[in-house]
């Protein structure tokens, strides 16, 4: 339950994380993932092995409430 080591130093993202890139449609894609992207605005580091991720959603809606909305792979 501790955090990844990663040489990139990131840890965790929130809304006051710098140098995000959202969509056109204002929508924000995280990647997740061990291998480092082209792009790194929006990456957060994983390790190769399986991980614990934690969400701290605000203002959810009725999907996350009634547990039917399912993270993309």
């Amino acid at each position: 339950m501790l955090f990844v080591e990663n040489d990139f130093g990131r840890y965790s993202m929130g809304s006051t994380t710098d140098g995000l890139k959202k969509s056109a449609d204002g929508s924000l894609t995280v990647v997740i993932q061990k291998d480092k992207p082209a792009d790194t605005s929006n990456w957060l580091p994983a390790p190769e092995d399986a991980f614990n991720l934690t969400l701290r959603l605000y203002g959810p809606q009725t999907p996350i409430l009634d547990g039917s909305y399912r993270l993309p792979e």
